[in-house]
């Protein structure tokens, strides 16, 4: 079948948003886990300025670099800038990008670069000439080898009889071969070069292959293998491999067309596998070219970016590259449940060399099957999995998880959240307060579990499993009524609270005192707190056998807390420890393995601390429709507070005594959950102009760093954080949502709302046409019948 004949025609310049790797697709080969060269195609720069591909080799050469040179009447020109007409990206898929340019009037050259697996690149490059003269020229293909040693840069040499450039770096031994180009020269770079001859309308079309591997001559095989390659056959397969699972859209914005396709692009490409330790195929939070490699060889030794699937990270891939392919999704959700424990644990990371994560996954398991099965419709599936889905849910309130059995389950660790940098939490940085995470009660975790059994609700109705519904419900609403016992309404706001006492208190300092001999304290409080101590070493002595004993008075009676001093408390020479008790009083301190010189802080932790993750129970839909519209009006789009130029920021303000030095940090992630929850409460347009800045902010990152990241600055969108993560990538489905396009499938769609964009938008999937202008759905099913839709209601259409 065909589909999406008419697809985006993409004319793409360096002022515009681009975001160009390449890498091998896990859906068309197998990627090297352990050994994966990732390129970037850059349509002008580098040294010398070039149209250049290039890649690090996972930081196993300094550059490897290929471009073209062209020569005519002793003119030769490499760099774009000197160019006729400036390169022009006119297709591109996560392995696979065409461009076309002029280096001299009349001369128009059209490269393609392809990435068929993880240790080879190969390229066609036609030169044609579009004049009314003959053309007499010369092109060369440089492969310039910046090695590591031992190495050796790229060289002419004769392997098996044929002509090749060879060179060397650290363990690899690349190979470039090239068919037609006779002549191999290396001055003043090593290249592949040769006479062109064209009269007006002949074009001349080269293929060429460079393979890297440790053996020089298995090297020379694959790439003669991809000179030999059927090209016009393989990219037929690429064509149609995007058309069935690309959602291609035109929202009137050109900017915000090319930023939700690379999106897309980057998506797919950080799926790899499966290995031998995940059955389905995973995916590296990045992959860019300086990563892709294991000196270990085992995968070990990566870090975070490519040691596991984290299960917001899951949820936001999910958003990208669905409907097109469930079958991914399935999988993750597959991989998670592969570590599944009798107990029914799930790992929160498990990894495609084995790693564990060892802490329990987040409660988005059940959504992410939802929402993937409501695209496939696969019941079965939902029949299968559900027992151990409500298995999970079920453990986070057992005591280990929900320590006070109160029915609000509390986080175990902070990497669990999905938001590292919280500052209540973080004992990293000096400025943060490092409360332990595992004594508070969150209304972020809330929010999930609520949402996560919601769900499950729905699974079990579908599956006709009406025992366990009842029950669920019950535990949503005591949850329900737990979260929003932590509503302030004079700030408009979900709070933490202490997991024992249920209060949320701001914090006090109680004394700070050198660590010699018993320390006399004292302090009574009027409500009773746990405790925070903050030790500040002054020299570099050992951070092994230092323990602090508090002794004082709690509800239960006088009791003596030995805080155990743990490598993984201290940030240099600085630890912060909470107390597992919560005092009435402390008398005394006593302290061991410190010196005379050392400093201990005693104070309470403050639960003041707002973030945007608070904002979370709106998207489970807790509040009624009042609180929502406090929260809405007074926090979520108060310019004071999370309302910012670029996005909401994920800190409100300021606190006393701080200086502005730069706005909040903006997370896609956060961004769209929160916008999502306005969704839910009908707050279109206000979903709308935050649509509307993500999509600006990433466009203006792409555009000038040609990549997405992490995070961007609230008030100058100043990225920050690692390049082309999955959460820095634009939100396609919440856009979607906004639009009010929901794809089920090429036959089945649903209209909700109408448009609060301001240009018409036209939505293209497998064949399925939606146009949307402001009031006005038309639907053009692939078989060619057309559904005209209008009103503001949601709108269920699919064929018989």
């Amino acid at each position: 079948m065909v589909y999406n004949v008419d697809m985006h025609l993409w004319r793409l310049t360096r002022q515009d948003p681009v975001c160009l790797t390449l890498s091998a697709d896990a859906q068309l080969s197998k990627p090297n886990y352990y050994d994966d060269q990732i390129w970037e195609v850059l349509l002008q720069g580098g040294e010398p300025p070039a149209q250049s591909i290039q890649t690090t080799y996972g930081l196993r050469a300094r550059m490897m670099r290929v471009f073209p040179r062209f020569t005519e009447n002793g003119v030769t020109l490499s760099d774009p800038g000197a160019f006729y007409q400036l390169p022009v990206l006119c297709q591109f898929y996560t392995n696979y990008a065409r461009l076309t340019f002029n280096p001299f009037a009349g001369i128009d050259v059209t490269i393609e670069y392809w990435v068929p697996t993880s240790n080879t690149l190969a390229g066609r490059i036609k030169v044609a000439n579009s004049s009314v003269i003959r053309r007499q020229m010369q092109l060369e293909l440089a492969v310039s080898l910046a090695p590591i040693q031992p190495g050796q840069e790229m060289r002419p040499q004769s392997i098996q009889g044929k002509k090749c450039l060879a060179g060397r770096s650290g363990d690899l031994s690349p190979v470039f071969c090239i068919d037609g180009l006779a002549e191999f020269q290396t001055s003043p770079y090593s290249a592949c070069a040769g006479a062109l001859d064209l009269i007006p309308g002949s074009s001349a079309t080269f293929t060429w292959g460079l393979a890297s591997t440790t053996d020089e001559d298995g090297s020379w095989i694959a790439a003669q293998e991809l000179i030999a390659c059927p090209w016009d056959a393989e990219i037929a397969r690429l064509e149609m491999q995007a058309a069935s699972q690309i959602v291609d859209i035109d929202t009137g914005n050109p900017a915000w067309d090319a930023v939700l396709a690379f999106s897309q692009k980057v998506a797919r490409q950080l799926f790899m596998g499966p290995t031998r330790s995940l059955p389905y195929p995973s995916f590296v939070l990045s992959r860019q070219p300086d990563q892709g490699f294991s000196r270990r060889f085992d995968g070990s030794d990566y870090d975070h970016l490519w040691d596991g699937q984290p299960a917001f990270e899951s949820l936001y891939l999910s958003t990208l590259v669905l409907p097109g392919s469930a079958e991914l999704v399935q999988g993750l959700i597959l991989n998670y449940l592969d570590t599944a424990a009798d107990n029914g644990f799930m790992d929160g990371r498990p990894g495609l060399a084995g790693q564990r994560s060892r802490f329990l996954i987040p409660p988005l398991l059940a959504l992410l099957t939802w929402q993937v099965t409501r695209i496939s419709q696969d019941k079965a599936f939902l029949t299968e999995v559900f027992p151990r889905l409500l298995s999970l849910a079920n453990l986070w309130f057992e005591k280990s998880h929900d320590q006070d059995q109160d029915g609000f389950p509390e986080w175990d660790n902070s990497l669990q959240t999905g938001y590292e940098d919280n500052p209540l939490f973080d004992r990293w940085r000096p400025d943060e307060k490092g409360i332990d995470i595992s004594c508070v009660e969150s209304p972020t975790m809330g929010a999930l579990l609520v949402r996560e059994i919601s769900s499950l609700v729905q699974i079990a109705k579908l599956i006709g499993r009406g025992e366990e519904v009842h029950y669920l419900e019950q535990r949503a609403e005591s949850l329900k009524a737990a979260i929003e016992s932590t509503w302030d309404s004079h700030g408009a706001s979900y709070h933490y609270r202490d997991r024992d006492s249920h209060s949320c208190l701001a914090g006090e300092s109680i004394g700070s005192y050198p660590a010699n001999g018993p320390i006399v304290v004292n302090k009574k409080f009027k409500k009773n707190q746990r405790l925070l101590a903050v030790i500040d070493i002054q020299q570099d002595t050992s951070r092994t056998g230092v323990s602090l004993t508090i002794h004082g008075i709690t509800p239960s009676g006088p009791v003596d807390e030995t805080l155990p001093v743990r490598l993984g408390h201290w940030n240099g020479p600085r630890a912060v420890l909470t107390t597992q008790n919560i005092f009435q009083q402390v008398t005394s301190l006593d302290v061991q393995g410190l010196s005379p010189a050392d400093r201990i802080t005693l104070k309470t932790p403050g639960y003041f601390q707002e973030d945007i993750t608070l904002l979370l129970p709106l998207w489970a839909h807790i509040p009624g429709k009042q609180r929502a519209k406090n929260l809405v009006k007074k926090s979520i789009h108060s310019t004071e507070r999370y309302w910012r130029e670029h996005g909401l920021g994920a800190l409100p303000g300021l606190e006393a005594g701080e200086k502005k030095s730069q706005g909040s940090p903006v997370y896609m992630l956060w961004n769209t959950m929160v916008g999502e929850g306005l969704l839910m409460y009908g707050y279109r347009n206000e979903a709308a102009q935050l649509v509307q800045k993500l999509l600006d902010t990433t466009a203006q990152s792409l555009r000038q760093m040609q990549s997405f990241y992490k995070m961007y600055d609230s008030d100058s969108a100043r990225p920050g954080g690692e390049k082309n993560v999955i959460d820095g990538l634009a939100p396609l489905g919440f856009y979607l949502q906004t639009l009010g396009v929901q794809i089920i499938s090429p036959t089945h769609v649903i209209i909700n709302g109408e448009n609060p964009f301001a240009n018409p938008v036209t939505v293209r999937y497998r064949g399925l046409t939606v146009k949307r202008d402001s009031r006005i759905a038309l639907i053009t099913f692939p078989d060619g019948q057309t559904v005209r839709v209008t009103g503001s209601g949601s709108h269920d259409v699919s064929l018989s």
